[in-house]
C-alpha cells in the first residue's frame, strides 16, 4: 500500500479546499419526496438551448470519435463575422475560445503572471475563479470591497495597482449582485491603467442588461492595448453544460493563449452548438426580453414581500429575506423543490440570488416564499439605536408601554447567555461555539399584560442584574459568533411579536426592514454629565471627567468596529437629544411613530 505521506504536493495546493457541490436534483427529489424540483440557482437559461444548437448536436454526435479541429477555427470565425458586422475593428486574431470561461481564466494567470512575483486585484465579492486561480498560480491577491450599495470604487482599485499587477478583473454585470457599473466611469478606470496590466472585463451577464452599444466597453475596444473583454456561451444562449467562453483580447497576448492552450479543450459537439447558436438571434431575443421583463416584476413581488432586493442587470436577482435568516428560508425552498444560491461562500450570509427562471417557475418561487416568509401578528417593530447614554432603554420601555407592545430586553438576552457559558467560551473554538450557542433558545411570553424573556424555558430573573453577569456580558458581546447567534434569536422573537428593540445594531443588523428605526444621540459631554447626575443622586462618588472620557473611548470603539460599527441605518430617523429632557425626547418619538400607524 502507498503510504499518502510519501507522496509530495506543493505546499500551496495542499491548503486548498475541495469543491463542495449541492445536492443533484435527482437525490433532492429522493430525500424530500418531491415530483417535481426546479433549479434556479445557476444562472442557467430557463428556456434550455435553442432548436438549432440541439438539431447541430445530434447531426454531430456520430462524429464524437473525432478529435475536433485545431484552435477552432470554424467556431473562431464564426463569432469573427458575428461580430464584425456591428464592430469592424475587430480582427480574427482578438479572438481566443476556451472550454468555459475558466479556462481562459486559467490561461490569462499561467501566460500573464510570474509566482511570487506578480499581482491580481479585483473587487471583494466577486466570481470565485478569479482567486481561485490566483492560488493556483501563486499569484498575489489583492482585493477591494464592493460599497455598501455593491457598486464599484475604481479609486480604491487604481490604488492597488502597482508596477507588478498584471491582470485586474471587473465584472458588467457583476456577481452577484447584478451591478452594472456606468461605462463612462469604467473607460476612465481602463485609461487609468498602466500597459503592462491587463483589464479583464467580464461580460458574462451582458446581453441581460439591454442596450450593449450602451453599457458593454466592448465598442471601445480599439482604444485600448491593455484590455480584455470576456463573454460566454453558457447564459443567454443557454449551453452551460457544453462549456464555451470566449475573450477579446490583444492579438499578441490571443497568440500565447493559444500557444499554451490544451489542443483539443472545446470538443466538436459544443463547437457546432455554438456556431449554430449564433445564427439563433430569435432564440437570443426571447430568452432576452423574457429575462428583463421577469426580472422586473420578481423584484416588486419581492419587495412587496418587504425583502429588500438589489437592482441587477443579469439573468439573477440577489435578496435579503425579511424576517428570516437567509440560510432557513434557503433551506425551506429547497424542501419545496426549489433550490437558490445561498451567498454565504461570499461572506453575504444574509443573502440569496434567485435566477429568473420560465414564468411558472417564478410564480411557483414568489408563492413558496409567501408561505415561508414570517407573518407578523402586527408589522409594528420599532428600533432605538444610538451610543451609551442617550436613555435608549428608557425610551424603549416608555414607546413599549404606550403602544402596548413588547419591549425587547436585548441587554438581557447578553447577560443571561453569559452567566450560562461563562467566561472559559473565550477559549473555545468557533465551531465548538457555533454548536454551544445553537443550543440555546429565547421567547418572549405574555403573562398577566405582562411580556417575560425566557431561556431555554426558563425565565430570566433579578440573576441578571449583579455585577458578575455585566462583567461576563462583556466579554461574550465581543465574541461574533455570540453576536450572531442572539441577533438570531431576536430576530425570530420579531417574527411574531410587535416590540420595541433596543441596541446598539437593532436598526442596522438585527431589524433592518423594521418600518420605524430611530437612531438617539447626543454630545459626549451632555451624555457624561446625565451619567454623572444619575450616579451621584444615588450617592456614589464619581468625576464627571473619567465618565466623559469612558464614553469617548466607548464612541471610538463602537462606531469603529470592524463588524458592524455604529452608526445609523440609511432610513432611521436621528434624534439629537443633547437639548431635549426625556419627556422632551420621547414626545418627538411618539410624534414620529403616529403617522405611521395612521396610514395602518
Amino acid at each position: 500500500m502507498v503510504n499518502q505521506n510519501d507522496i509530495s504536493v506543493v505546499e500551496h495546493i495542499r491548503a486548498f479546499k475541495p469543491y463542495e457541490a449541492g445536492l443533484s436534483i435527482d437525490e433532492i427529489k429522493a430525500k424530500y419526496g418531491l415530483a417535481n424540483v426546479i433549479k434556479m440557482a445557476s444562472n442557467e437559461n430557463p428556456f434550455g438551448l435553442s432548436k438549432k444548437a440541439q438539431e447541430s448536436i445530434y447531426k454531430n454526435a456520430m462524429n464524437a470519435f473525432r478529435y475536433p479541429q485545431a484552435c477552432n477555427p470554424r467556431l473562431v470565425q464564426a463569432i469573427y463575422s458575428y461580430y464584425h458586422k456591428k464592430y469592424p475593428f475587430l480582427t480574427e486574431k482578438q479572438i481566443f475560445v476556451g472550454n468555459g470561461s475558466d479556462e481562459i481564466i486559467d490561461l490569462l494567470f499561467r501566460i500573464r503572471t510570474e509566482p511570487h512575483k506578480h499581482n491580481a486585484v479585483m473587487f471583494n465579492p466577486c466570481f470565485g475563479l478569479y482567486s481561485t486561480q490566483a492560488k493556483v498560480q501563486n499569484c498575489e491577491i489583492r482585493t477591494v470591497p464592493l460599497k455598501e450599495d455593491f457598486s464599484f470604487d475604481f479609486v480604491a482599485l487604481k490604488k492597488c495597482v502597482d508596477e507588478n499587477t498584471r491582470l485586474c478583473f471587473v465584472t458588467s454585470p457583476d456577481n452577484p449582485s447584478g451591478y452594472l457599473p456606468n461605462k463612462q466611469e469604467l473607460l476612465a478606470f481602463a485609461s487609468s491603467l498602466p500597459q503592462s496590466c491587463l483589464l479583464v472585463v467580464d461580460e458574462a451577464y451582458i446581453e441581460f442588461a439591454g442596450d450593449e452599444n450602451k453599457h458593454s466597453i466592448l465598442p471601445e475596444l480599439a482604444r485600448f492595448n491593455n484590455v480584455a473583454i470576456m463573454r460566454t456561451f453558457s447564459k443567454v444562449y443557454g449551453l452551460a453544460g457544453l462549456r464555451i467562453g470566449y475573450i477579446f483580447l490583444p492579438e499578441q497576448i490571443a497568440t500565447y493563449m493559444w500557444r499554451v492552450r490544451l489542443p483539443f479543450s472545446v470538443n466538436i459537439l459544443a463547437q457546432e452548438a455554438a456556431i449554430n447558436a449564433l445564427e439563433d438571434e430569435e432564440f437570443k431575443q426571447k430568452t432576452i426580453d423574457h429575462t428583463i421583463e421577469e426580472r422586473a416584476f420578481v423584484k416588486k413581488a419581492l419587495e412587496k414581500m418587504q425583502c429588500k432586493v438589489y437592482p441587477s442587470a443579469a439573468n439573477f436577482l440577489m435578496f435579503e429575506p425579511k424576517g428570516i435568516e437567509a440560510k432557513e428560508c434557503c433551506q425551506k425552498l429547497l424542501e419545496r423543490g426549489i433550490i437558490v444560491r445561498s451567498l454565504a461562500s461570499y461572506s453575504l450570509p444574509q443573502c440569496i440570488r434567485v435566477s429568473i427562471g420560465t414564468t411558472e417557475e417564478n410564480r411557483e418561487f414568489l408563492s413558496a416564499m409567501n408561505d415561508i416568509l414570517p407573518h407578523t401578528n402586527s408589522e409594528m417593530i420599532i428600533t432605538v439605536d444610538g451610543p451609551a447614554g442617550v436613555g435608549k432603554s428608557t425610551l424603549a420601555k416608555r414607546l413599549a408601554k404606550y403602544f402596548d407592545i413588547a419591549y425587547l430586553d436585548t441587554g438581557a438576552m447578553y447577560r443571561s447567555l453569559a452567566l450560562r457559558v461563562g467566561a472559559d467560551v473565550v477559549d473555545m473554538s468557533e465551531e465548538k461555539m457555533q454548536k454551544l450557542f445553537a443550543s440555546f433558545s429565547y421567547v418572549l411570553k405574555k403573562e398577566n399584560n405582562n411580556y417575560i424573556l425566557y431561556c431555554n424555558n426558563e425565565k430570566i430573573g433579578e440573576e441578571i442584574r449583579t455585577e458578575k453577569a455585566s462583567r461576563l456580558a462583556s466579554i461574550v458581546a465581543r465574541l461574533p459568533e455570540a453576536r450572531k447567534a442572539l441577533q438570531k434569536f431576536q430576530r425570530e422573537i420579531g417574527r411574531n411579536t410587535a416590540l420595541v428593540a433596543e441596541g446598539r445594531d437593532m436598526g442596522t443588523v438585527v431589524f433592518p426592514h423594521a418600518p420605524i428605526k430611530f437612531f438617539l444621540d447626543a454630545r459626549p459631554e451632555v451624555r457624561a454629565k446625565r451619567r454623572y447626575d444619575e450616579l451621584t443622586a444615588k450617592g456614589q462618588n464619581e468625576n464627571y471627567d473619567s465618565i466623559l472620557s469612558a464614553i469617548i473611548e466607548r464612541d471610538n470603539q463602537d462606531r469603529n468596529r470592524a463588524v458592524d460599527p455604529l452608526a445609523p441605518h440609511k432610513d432611521a430617523i436621528i434624534v439629537d437629544t443633547s437639548d431635549l429632557d426625556i419627556d422632551g425626547v420621547f414626545e418627538v418619538l411618539i410624534a414620529k411613530v403616529m403617522p405611521y400607524l395612521g396610514s395602518k
